[in-house]
């Protein structure tokens, strides 16, 4: 179950801080979409690993992604309404 989660929400973080990562490039703040993305790359590697010993751990992973995408730009918004 401990798994299912963890690939869940490495998921829903993936697009989440990959959005984030889009933002801060298109701001210019390299360190920040540096860092970002480094943690992206993280979760993915987790995740990889993870699946390639139980497949199956591929549905709650995509499934966060999705969720993660919704979520993602709603940050996006919620961001660049402030920054303006």
């Amino acid at each position: 179950m401990n798994h299912i989660l963890a690939a869940f929400l490495s998921g829903i973080a993936v697009d989440v801080m990959a959005t984030l990562t889009f933002h801060y490039t298109d701001k210019n703040r390299a360190f920040m979409a540096a860092t970002v993305n480094t943690a992206v790359t993280a979760c993915v590697l987790y995740v990889f690993v993870d699946v390639t010993k139980d497949n199956i751990l591929a549905i709650p992973y995509l499934t966060g992604i999705w969720l993660g995408g919704i979520l993602g730009v709603r940050l996006k918004v919620y961001l660049e309404r402030n920054t303006k």
